[in-house]
């Protein structure tokens, strides 16, 4: 989860879905952002997004850093 100081929590995409024949992705309610191994590093260090955040899930390779929803309020 994306706060307004940066990354509040992290999990695996598998733990988003247990029917693994839904894909995690098409689970989320909103639009998914790729970022770098270098800019996925920065968010876990609590640097802001390179990216307005509202509305979107966050990842880098395969594993979802953080989400924000629609009630977060961007830096």
């Amino acid at each position: 989860r994306i706060g307004k100081l940066g990354l509040e929590r992290a999990v695996k995409l598998s733990e988003l879905s247990p029917e693994k024949a839904i894909p995690e992705t098409d689970i989320l309610p909103f639009p998914v952002v790729e970022l770098s191994h270098t800019e996925a590093r920065r968010v876990l260090e609590g640097v802001p997004l390179p990216i307005p955040a509202l509305g979107h899930a966050v990842f880098q390779g395969l594993d979802l850093l953080g989400y924000a929803d629609h009630h977060t309020t961007p830096p």
